[in-house]
C-alpha cells in the first residue's frame, strides 16, 4: 500500500462509522433534501410570525382603496343620493341587476346606470365585510365590525367608530387605525346628495345646449339678411 492510501486509512479510520462523511452519494442527497425542507420550512415560520402585521396590513390597505375606488365610479355615474345608517357592510359588488334605486345602503339617483358586477366577490377581513361608517366627519370605508387589526386592537371592542367620533384622529401616528404608518381606513371624498344628471343624459344635454346656442347665433343673422332684403 502506498503513502497517499495509507494516509487516506488513517483518516477514514478517524471518523465515526456513523458519521454523514463517510455516507455515500445515495445516502447524501435524502440528507441534503431534509435540511433543505427545514431551513426552507423554518423560514416560512419566520415570515408568517414576524411579518404577519405587515402582510395583513398590506391586504387591508390594498381591500380598502379598491372599494374606494369602486365607489367612487358609482358615483360618477349612477349618483349616490344618499348612504342609509350608521354602519353597512360592503356586500353589494357582486350584485348584477336590481329593482327600485336602493341597494345596499346606497340610494342612486340613476339606478339604470349601474354595472356590476363590479368584483366577482366582495372583498372580506377575517371572514367579515368592509364596511361603510358614518362619523363625525364624514363616510369612511373600515375594516368590519370585530376585525383584529395589525396593531392588536378589535373594531368595536376596543373602540368604536360612530357619528359621535372623529375618525382622522385615529388615523394619526399611533392612533388607533394606525400601525407604522399604514392607515385602515379610507374617507369618502365625493359629495354624497349632489344631484346630477346621468353621464350619458348629461352628454345628450350638452349637446343639444351647444345645438340651441348655434341656432340663436344663426337666427339673428338670418333675420337681418331676410329683413334688408325685403327693405330693397
Amino acid at each position: 500500500m502506498g503513502k497517499i492510501g495509507k494516509i487516506k486509512d488513517f483518516f477514514v479510520d478517524d471518523i465515526p462509522k456513523k458519521s454523514f462523511l463517510r455516507l455515500g452519494k445515495k445516502q447524501l442527497f435524502p440528507f441534503f433534501t431534509i435540511t433543505f425542507f427545514l431551513v426552507l420550512l423554518f423560514f416560512t415560520v419566520y415570515v408568517f410570525v414576524f411579518h404577519r402585521p405587515l402582510m395583513k396590513s398590506n391586504f387591508l390597505i390594498s381591500d380598502i382603496d379598491k372599494i374606494v375606488k369602486i365607489l367612487e365610479r358609482i358615483d360618477k355615474e349612477c349618483n349616490i343620493l344618499s348612504i342609509s345608517g350608521e354602519r353597512h357592510p360592503v356586500n353589494f359588488f357582486t350584485v348584477k341587476e336590481f329593482a327600485g334605486s336602493e341597494i345596499g345602503p346606497l340610494n342612486l339617483a340613476h339606478p339604470d346606470q349601474w354595472r356590476g358586477p363590479y368584483l366577482d366577490n366582495n372583498p372580506a377581513a377575517g371572514g367579515k365585510f368592509y364596511e361603510i361608517v358614518r362619523a363625525k366627519d364624514g363616510y369612511y370605508i373600515v375594516p368590519g365590525y370585530g376585525v383584529q387589526l395589525p396593531n392588536g386592537l378589535i373594531i368595536g371592542k376596543d373602540f368604536k367608530i360612530d357619528r359621535e367620533v372623529n375618525v382622522k384622529e385615529m388615523l394619526q401616528n399611533d392612533g388607533k387605525l394606525n400601525y407604522q404608518k399604514m392607515i385602515f381606513a379610507k374617507r369618502l371624498e365625493f359629495v354624497i346628495g349632489d344631484w346630477e344628471f346621468a353621464p350619458k343624459k348629461k352628454e345628450r344635454l350638452e349637446k343639444i345646449d351647444v345645438s340651441i346656442k348655434e341656432f340663436n347665433t344663426a337666427v339673428p343673422y338670418t333675420y337681418n339678411t331676410t329683413s334688408g332684403d325685403i327693405g330693397v
